[in-house]
């Protein structure tokens, strides 16, 4: 027998991630008939879809506001899908902010009737880094909750809602470290996945890289673009009289790290990326004065660089707003140029460590779900 699902994803690195799930689930509950909303990969795995995904893609709290009327549309045009569909269980993936609201909506739609979906999201917010003030919504929204962080789950009120710790999908990939005097390049950028991303982070980096020319003869850098985003970064590195020190390819983060001695990164998974490949750098972060001054007021780590979070360490320095600019991140740059050695061995020892903390099984990221999916469903 088929079941009906629905699941929703948001955002590029959602839809890989969504894609993995809707396979675990398969492995759990035979034929699936998937609608919702997703990405190309979610599609290649059976997902049917009306809408186009990247109607979720915002950055920051000021985006978010402005885009509330457009998004509540969509919530009631899904949650009409899902009243049409009846499917036995509703699947969130990441798109955090979006997520618990429309699973809030549902849940009032659905107040009193007989049937009532289960409702599951993947990826936790980051209550351990912004508060505490979205933590009673998802406990008290969703019956489960699928964390990549192995320190997720006890932050969580289990008996509210079931939480498990699938482990991290870059667990995938084998873990292999780059020796420092086989790497083709200096540096890998990676200004971010999202449009608005590239917009304010590549001409930074472009701008150091030029001034780090000065110093370091025959510098190069190589930077891995995600398809969709190819040809504007091509333009920048054209228009700044780069394209001889960077090569721009559409090749995945990893396989570009693996070839670099050092990286400048956008906060986010790339960070992780990085220090799964042993690969030192530099991570930046450009906000809004809305946002900086949300993140001032709510944020409580001392870094939100993902592997020193998970590791407790401070290895990558972060720059934000209003120390980042090109004086500040050539400094951190030229250090990291003058420390490289030193600092390429650190990060060596570090991987292993954290890729050993990210893991959840001895299988793969998406035998590892099913089996947590199987107490779950």
């Amino acid at each position: 027998m088929t079941s009906r699902l629905f699941i929703l994803a948001g955002e590029a690195s959602g839809d890989v991630l969504a894609a993995q799930l809707m396979q675990a689930v398969g492995k759990v509950k035979g034929p699936v008939a998937w609608s919702g909303i997703g990405g190309p990969h979610m599609k290649e795995a059976g997902l049917s879809s009306s809408e186009g995904m990247g109607q979720l893609s915002i950055i920051g709290i000021s985006d978010a506001l402005a885009a509330l009327p457009r998004l509540y549309r969509l919530a009631d045009r899904l949650i009409d899908e899902i009243l049409d569909t009846r499917p036995d269980i509703v699947f969130t993936v990441d798109s955090k902010a979006f997520s618990v609201r429309f699973a809030k909506r549902l849940r009032k739609r659905l107040s009193g009737g007989a049937w009532q979906p289960q409702l599951i999201h993947m990826v936790a917010p980051t209550i351990w880094a912004w508060g505490e003030w979205r933590k009673k919504a998802f406990e008290q929204t969703f019956d489960g909750l699928l964390c990549l962080f192995p320190f997720e789950p006890e932050l969580f009120d289990q008996t509210q809602l079931q939480v498990k710790f699938i482990g991290h999908p870059q667990t995938d990939l084998p873990l292999q470290t780059t020796p420092i005097d086989s790497c083709s390049y200096d540096f890998t950028l990676m200004p971010g996945s999202r449009r608005i991303e590239v917009k304010y982070h590549l001409p930074l980096m472009l701008k150091v890289l030029k001034k780090l020319q000065h110093k370091y003869s025959h510098l190069s850098a190589i930077l891995p673009a995600v398809p969709h985003l190819y040809g504007m970064i091509s333009e920048q590195v054209i228009a700044a009289g780069l394209d001889r020190m960077i090569s721009a390819q559409k090749i995945p983060a990893r396989q570009a790290l693996s070839q670099s001695k050092a990286v400048i990164a956008a906060s986010g998974t790339a960070t992780l990326e990085a220090a799964l490949s042993g690969v030192p750098g530099v991570v930046i972060y450009h906000l809004t004065p809305l946002n900086r001054l949300f993140a001032k007021l709510f944020y409580k780590r001392a870094t939100p660089v993902l592997p020193d979070l998970i590791m407790d360490s401070q290895h990558y320095p972060f720059l934000l707003p209003p120390k980042l600019n090109a004086d500040t991140l050539y400094y951190e740059a030229a250090q990291l140029m003058d420390e490289l050695e030193q600092r390429h061995a650190d990060m060596e020892a570090q991987a292993k460590q954290l890729y050993n903390k990210l893991k959840a099984g001895e299988g793969q990221f998406s035998e590892n779900l099913a089996i947590c999916l199987k107490s779950m469903l």
